[in-house]
């Protein structure tokens, strides 16, 4: 089972649109599941993981795949809104919680007129493939991937010590 928030664009942390999708996620045989790094000591500390740096990478590739099938410029990773998704998916994970972080700081810190971000969490076998597929079906979340006015974008997941749910989170800049 997976929960799938997405946050619309707007200048504040409160979500204008927050679509709630509750759905099984199908693990694709053909597709690499997601997987765990070793964990430094501070990161198993703090309750959670990093999962590897390649399934950021396959998010960014199924999301610039939908947009490319509509005639959308690729979004570029930045490493300033990687920040945000990065601390903000370690706190997920660490609390072992989805919920949406504040965007103001992000337009503020990446001098960006607009930000959106789509939040998940899923099974320990979840692949990038199927959470894009996910976030498609979702009005929100297709919203915020298909946004003509987003070209940045910062991705990242971590899993939960205590549970194995891995929580990913991508946050966009105008």
């Amino acid at each position: 089972m997976s929960i799938l928030v997405s946050t619309g664009p707007g200048t504040g942390g409160m979500p204008r649109l927050v679509t709630v999708v509750v759905a099984a996620l199908a693990v694709v045989a053909a597709l690499v599941p997601v997987t765990t790094l070793t964990a430094p000591p501070a990161e198993a500390a703090s309750g959670a993981r990093k999962v590897s740096a390649s399934f950021d990478q396959q998010v960014l590739h199924w999301t610039n795949v939908e947009r490319k099938k509509r005639g959308l410029r690729a979004l570029q990773m930045r490493e300033c809104v990687k920040r945000f998704a990065y601390r903000h998916t370690k706190r997920m994970a660490s609390r072992d919680r989805l919920y949406h972080q504040q965007l103001r700081p992000v337009m503020r810190k990446c001098h960006a007129s607009r930000a959106a971000e789509n939040v998940a969490w899923g099974s320990s076998g979840m692949s990038a493939r199927s959470l894009v597929k996910r976030w498609m079906k979702s009005p929100g979340h297709r919203r915020n991937i298909l946004s003509r006015q987003h070209g940045r974008i910062g991705i990242d997941a971590w899993r939960s010590s205590s549970t194995g749910r891995v929580y990913v989170a991508q946050v966009f800049r105008g």
